[in-house]
Parts: structure tokens; sequence; C-alpha cells
């Protein structure tokens, strides 16, 4: 429901004292378009845990939550949108926190083109960097010919694709395409909900934080 919920910035907060409350709070903050409240329920939640905990615990079950009920339209586009960009602000914090990693794995990060979804790409950028690998994220909606040129600019190791959509896999398989013929020795990465129909990769099948420590130690 989005009625009823308290508007000050605290009510979804004060009420949670479970993971499970949090993540509850969260998407009815997103319901209710209460910025407050979801700035409060990040900040606390932040503050309770270490950086990779918070992100495999309880951040991306929120946001699978989240995508639930703006599927079951207890969530508008607008409360759904409100609360990615609150994440993505947050987590583009911590990448900067992190800094870059001279000497670790070289990784490049990002979405191919026509994807929009970044946050899970975004979260596991945060997380290879802080387990030392040298991380550059290049964001959402890369043409393929700007994937073999950020591969090689950085002299990545890895190249790691966010597939998070079934109408992604066409370009996500041309991507691929492109850095094989352009970048032949670089390993390419596939994760997300629509990945496992992309061929010719390493499929990221374990969490985010056990994929970011696997790539970071090459």
């Amino acid at each position: 429901p989005r009625n009823g919920h308290p508007r000050n910035g605290g009510g979804f907060l004060a009420a949670a004292t479970t993971l499970h409350d949090r993540v509850d709070g969260f998407v009815e903050a997103a319901a209710q378009l209460d910025a407050s409240s979801l700035h409060a329920i990040l900040g606390d939640a932040f503050s309770r845990s270490a950086i990779e905990s918070v992100i495999v615990d309880w951040l991306m079950p929120a946001l699978r939550k989240l995508g639930e009920a703006w599927e079951a339209g207890d969530v508008s586009v607008a409360g759904e949108h409100l609360a990615s960009q609150i994440v993505l602000r947050r987590l583009g914090a911590a990448y900067e926190a992190a800094g870059p990693r001279p000497g670790g794995q070289r990784i490049v990060v990002g979405l191919p083109p026509g994807a929009h979804h970044e946050i899970g790409a975004l979260a596991f950028s945060v997380l290879a960097r802080r387990a030392g690998a040298d991380v550059l994220f290049v964001g959402p909606n890369l043409p393929a010919p700007d994937w073999a040129f950020a591969v090689t600019c950085h002299r990545a190791h890895h190249a790691v694709l966010a597939v998070t959509m079934r109408e992604d896999v066409a370009t996500a398989q041309a991507t691929v395409a492109a850095l094989r013929r352009d970048c032949p020795g670089v390993e390419v990465h596939v994760g997300g909900a629509g990945s496992a129909a992309v061929t010719d990769v390493h499929h990221v099948v374990d969490d985010l934080q056990s994929a970011a420590l696997r790539l970071a130690r090459g």
C-alpha cells in the first residue's frame, strides 16, 4: 500500500528492527517517494557493517524486492527511479572512496549498448576496487567500439558486462564479438539476470563479492 505511512524522514527507519524490516522500509519509502527516508535507511544500512556485507546481504535483496514491487504495481516508475538514483549516488561515493588501485588486476566494467540498469555493475565495481582490483567503471549504454577502446586504454585483463535484461543479449553478444576481435587477450565475463544466453564468455554465477574477489586475484 502507498498510503498511511510516515513521511518525516525517520518513520520507516524507526520501525525497522531487522534486516527484513529495513528492506521493507526501503520499498515502502520508494512507494511514498520519500527521499528523506530513503537516504536515512541507506545511511543506517551502510553504517551497520562493512560495505561488502551491506551490498550482498542488504542492498541487492532490497533492490530485488523493489523491482518485484514495481512489477506488481505497488511502486511507481517515479518511486523506482528515485530509489535507484539515491542508491547510485551512494555507490558512486563508495567507488570514489575506494580509489584507483594501480598494480591490481585491471578490469573494465559496464553495460552493452542500449542497457541502462547499472546498479549491479557499479556495486560490483565498488567491491572489486575494495578487493584490490584496478577498476574502470564505464557505465551504461556503451557502444561496442568504445568497449574495445576502454579495454585497450586501461590495458585490462578482464572486461565485465552486466546483462540485466533479455533485451540486452543481442547487443551484449555483439560487444563480446568486438572484444574477441579487437582485444584477443582480454577475458570477457558477463553477469546479470539476462546473461545466461550470452555465449563465448565466462559467466559470473557466484555472488557479487565472491566474483569481485576472484577477478581481483586474477
